[in-house]
């Protein structure tokens, strides 16, 4: 593809590089590639006094700096190479090393609030959450994190899947062999020992879990039709029976 320049408020990286990615406008600082390694630029076309060996990373994991102002960027310790945050300033962030770090730019509370949270995986092969500090508010224990904006964090075990809330402390208290993706918010579909049951978003149970199968009818209504040995009943969201069964 050729070697690019840059040219950003009438400013031009004073070398040519393999890949640019755009200055980001909240921090006036883009990042470029040449060599296997990675530069940073302020807008001016003025190099960052730091810069990272790639070691063979595919340089579409970096993006250069995100709304809070961190970078993720490789860094070689020992003959191995790992993920870390940095500042601007090129000050690394991150505690610990990471295999992963994937960003979530409009992760938000229930309040609309955006929260500033990274999911990471450990070199151990292990999955939590940080923030913009490097802070664990998700401890490194699962095999699996998702972020549920408005909602918290679905984890699982080798052994379990429940919900945390946004403060990282479980929203269920009864922890379940598994836990559906969105069963439609704001519902989730948990299983015990192979029988289905709903929790809202908050870990309350609407439908425990009795069913060999749990549909939703009307989610604003709190309306479901749940089924044992193929028979079929309507339940609402207080887990009363609202008709027959068939």
């Amino acid at each position: 593809a050729g070697l690019l320049s840059l040219v950003s408020f009438e400013m031009i990286l004073p070398t040519e590089y393999d890949i640019i990615h755009s200055f980001e406008c909240q921090t006036g600082i883009c990042c470029a590639f040449r060599n296997d390694s990675l530069f940073f630029f302020d807008e001016t076309g003025k190099r960052k006094p730091f810069a990272y060996a790639l070691n063979g990373t595919d340089p579409v994991n970096f993006y250069g700096f995100d709304q809070y102002c961190l970078s993720i960027v490789p860094i070689t310790n020992k003959n191995a190479t790992y993920l870390a945050l940095i500042d601007t300033n090129g000050n690394i962030i991150t505690k610990e090393p990471y295999n992963n770090i994937e960003t979530h730019p409009y992760f938000f509370d229930e309040s609309g609030i955006y929260l500033g949270y990274y999911s990471v995986e450990t070199t151990d092969g292990l999955w939590g959450v940080i923030d913009t500090n490097g802070v664990n508010v998700v401890k490194p224990e699962f095999i699996f994190v998702d972020l549920i904006e408005q909602f918290g964090f679905f984890v699982a075990t080798d052994s379990s899947q429940y919900l945390l809330g946004f403060d990282g402390k479980p929203k269920t208290l009864q922890v379940y062999d598994e836990v559906g993706e969105v069963f439609y918010h704001p519902y989730f579909a948990v299983w015990i020992n192979g029988n289905q049951g709903i929790v809202d978003v908050y870990g309350h149970v609407i439908i425990r879990p009795r069913w060999d199968d749990v549909q939703i009818i009307n989610a604003e209504a709190g309306l479901f039709c749940a089924t044992k040995n193929n028979y079929k009943v309507l339940l609402d969201k207080n887990d009363n029976f609202v008709d027959t069964p068939e």
